[in-house]
């Protein structure tokens, strides 16, 4: 538990009693704790899609088999070499292969505000895997 010894003025005080009632929280400590969980939840779930490269291979691995391939060819177009390398070397051989050739015949656009919402959708759907603790976005140990 967090201790906390702060003033607070009449307004500031009166907002958080009203919070502790709304809560059912039984003191000041309890109320700074659960914003603080609040904080700590709320951030866990941002993931930006640069951040793929960052992570394990198992977390790849995952993500790649809970989304939507398609998504991924959208996606992938003008993505930073680590990117793309860290997204292909997840994938068996055959995949690849397969996954290359979508990419040769797909329908590339240049649009950029395309290719920007399809990544977000992407993290989206990556930062609620990790919510619904079904992946851990655990990162890449130096070296790997």
């Amino acid at each position: 538990m967090l201790s906390v010894n702060i003033f607070l003025s009449d307004e500031n005080e009166s907002h958080m009693r009203r919070r502790l009632a709304e809560w059912k929280l039984a003191s000041p400590e309890e109320y700074f704790d659960t914003l603080l969980e609040k904080d700590r939840n709320s951030s866990r779930t941002v993931f930006h899609f640069e951040d793929i490269s960052k992570l394990a291979d198992v977390d790849i691995e995952a993500i790649l088999r809970k989304t939507d391939r398609k998504k991924w060819l959208t996606a992938l177009q003008q993505a930073k070499q680590e990117v793309l390398d860290a997204v292909l070397l997840n994938m068996s051989e055959r995949a690849r292969a397969v996954f290359l050739e979508d990419l040769c015949r797909f329908d590339l656009t240049n649009d950029l505000k395309i290719i920007e919402q399809t990544r977000q959708e992407l993290a989206a759907e990556i930062g609620e895997l990790e919510k619904l603790g079904e992946i851990t976005l655990s990162r890449r140990q130096s070296g790997d």
